[in-house]
């Protein structure tokens, strides 16, 4: 059991790193967009998305080990 709480902890400061990352790159795409940089834009954009699935694929991570944790004797 300590070894789901290890991996829910680490899941969660991932996430938690994603949304920072998420965040900065919102700030530089309204950055670039006040510089009419529309390729700039376009490439947070990708990146954006890019950690929009990861960030997405970790919360399935932490619920999976959430259930399994539940389920521990």
């Amino acid at each position: 059991m300590d070894d789901v709480q290890a991996a829910l902890a680490k899941a969660e400061a991932e996430i938690e790193a994603l949304g920072a990352k998420l965040d900065k790159v919102e700030v530089d795409v309204e950055a670039a967009r006040a510089r009419h940089d529309e390729a700039e834009v376009a490439e947070l954009r990708k990146e954006k998305e890019q950690l929009r699935k990861e960030k997405e694929q970790l919360r399935t991570k932490e619920l999976l080990l959430l259930e399994r944790q539940r389920g521990a004797p």
